[in-house]
């Protein structure tokens, strides 16, 4: 019973013993963390370095975002008129969240269908005295296009976006 009791003691001991070398070794390293913070705090010249490099950064930050910015303005624009249609086009398959725009410039009626899906189909007619309007959005779900008939002034663009799990496109033919 002895031996059972000493081997409890030590290994209590033990434990003891590594919890107080662990406390031991966490406030060192914060005691050194704060000692250099206080370091650089009182340094000046760390200070104006930061200011000059932060500044060079947010001029340089400012000139690449205006850029990116132009870019994406043009990309918006380009993607919002979308390719012309003049003939019959086809737009690749479009997953879930996917989108298409098409533009049509000139007078005429657009048949248009889903390849996978023939029992899709709209019309798009476009009309010189038709309202005038820009942009129009569209959606695909539920297996149809959300417009069976569209009436539209030349140079409209119109945007569909699938909202089916399943793969669709838009297929236009001039009639």
């Amino acid at each position: 019973m002895g031996k059972l009791l000493n081997r409890s003691w030590v290994t209590y001991f033990i434990v003891i013993a590594m919890i107080a070398f662990l406390t031991a070794c966490g406030t060192d390293e914060l005691e050194d963390k704060e000692m250099k913070n206080t370091e650089k705090a009182d340094s000046g010249e760390e200070m104006e370095k930061n200011e000059e490099k932060n500044g060079e950064d947010t001029a340089k930050k400012d000139d690449s975002s205006s850029d990116e910015k132009k870019e994406k303005d043009d990309m918006s624009q380009k993607e919002m008129n979308g390719e012309e249609v003049s003939g019959e086009v086809a737009s690749p398959l479009l997953k879930e969240g996917e989108t298409v725009t098409y533009s049509f410039p000139d007078e005429g009626e657009y048949k248009i269908h889903c390849d996978p899906h023939p029992v899709m189909k709209m019309t798009v007619i476009v009309k010189q005295d038709a309202p005038s309007t820009k942009h129009v959005e569209l959606d695909i779900a539920d297996y149809e296009y959300s417009e069976k008939e569209l009436v539209v002034a030349p140079g409209t663009s119109i945007t569909w976006t699938n909202r089916d799990l399943a793969e669709h496109n838009v297929h236009i033919v001039v009639k």
